[in-house]
């Protein structure tokens, strides 16, 4: 089965705890999704190895309901989860590194497809998957910087 893949990254300037939290928090992934998406747990308890997750997604009209399941935790520096939809399976993997000003996130996803999917994603969801995790990460970027600089309350 053919794979595809691809990387995005930013340098985000606050706190390295808040900012894995908000990975991490896969229910809290639609506060900076590129488009429409909703993941709610699917098995009890924190954020950990092999908890599942159901997410609904909205894209160009088009609703793909995908089960996630945690593969990595490690607080501070990674946390990655696995999928499958219709377009395919998936692993998001993310990783947090010092930087000058901040801590680098970097994101990559994964696919392994049937030689179909495979040509579909080059030609319809690689032009559509890239740039939205590109948003994706800035949309975190802009919202962590800003709730930084937003008084407590």
């Amino acid at each position: 089965m053919p794979n595809a893949s691809f990387r995005v990254r930013t340098t985000i300037n606050a706190d390295p705890a808040v900012i894995f939290e908000t990975i991490a928090d896969l229910t809290r992934h639609g506060q900076w999704a590129a488009n429409q998406l909703l993941i709610v747990p699917v098995s009890a308890g924190p954020a950990a190895i092999g908890r599942h997750y159901r997410s609904t997604a909205q894209v160009n009209g088009i609703t793909f309901i995908a089960d996630l399941h945690v593969t990595t935790y490690q607080p501070f520096q990674a946390f990655a989860f696995a999928g499958a939809d219709q377009t395919g399976r998936f692993e998001h993997h993310f990783t947090l590194q010092p930087a000058d000003q901040g801590v680098q996130v970097e994101r990559q996803v994964r696919f392994t497809l049937t030689l179909q999917q495979w040509l579909l994603f080059l030609v319809l969801l690689y032009p559509v998957r890239l740039p939205a995790a590109k948003q994706a990460l800035e949309l975190l970027k802009r919202r962590l910087e800003q709730r930084g600089t937003e008084p407590a309350g």
